[in-house]
């Protein structure tokens, strides 16, 4: 992940966490993990099965400071939501335009890059967060991307401590 947070001494402020603002935005898969949908939706059955990704996104915040943002995407797997994972996995190679997906899901996506649309939406308790609304497979991808310099530092390995007085 790409902060870690002393979990037994945390003070936190209302400002404390930026959000990624939305817009399209290239990523890179820092984990996968297994889950099982336990919400209350007319639309999603109770106990689906999901997989979910952790991707880290270089952005800058409205400061002008340069951050790294773990976004979770979480993709239900069952009949009428898997064209979602497809495009995931179109986005970073794991299978052509409309192929068929032969990896480990769980595995393949580490360290893969792709592309996605950042929308932001509010929780129940009023609070901002940023989801993955789409990937996009290549081919339509958008040629310019809000993390386009970001995404320079980080392919160099720089993290925001090492480019924080001149992150560009």
């Amino acid at each position: 992940m790409a902060n870690q947070y002393d979990l037994h001494n945390m003070e936190l402020n209302d400002n404390q966490f930026d959000v990624v603002p939305a817009g399209s935005y290239r990523f890179r898969v820092a984990d996968m993990e297994e889950g099982f949908y336990t919400g209350k939706s007319d639309k999603i059955p109770n106990g689906t099965q999901q997989l979910i990704a952790h991707f880290d996104i270089p952005y800058t915040n409205e400061a002008g400071e340069y951050k790294i943002a773990s976004v979770k995407a979480t993709f239900n797997v069952y009949t009428k939501a898997l064209f979602a994972l497809r495009q995931f996995a179109e986005s970073i190679g794991l299978c052509k335009e409309n192929g068929k997906i032969t990896a480990d899901l769980l595995e393949a996506p580490k360290g893969k890059d792709g592309v996605c649309e950042i929308e932001i939406r509010t929780s129940n308790n009023g609070n901002d967060f940023p989801t993955v609304k789409s990937c996009y497979p290549p081919s339509k991808a958008p040629k310019k991307c809000a993390n386009d310099k970001e995404w320079k530092n980080y392919e160099k390995g720089l993290t925001p401590v090492e480019t924080e007085e001149d992150p560009f």
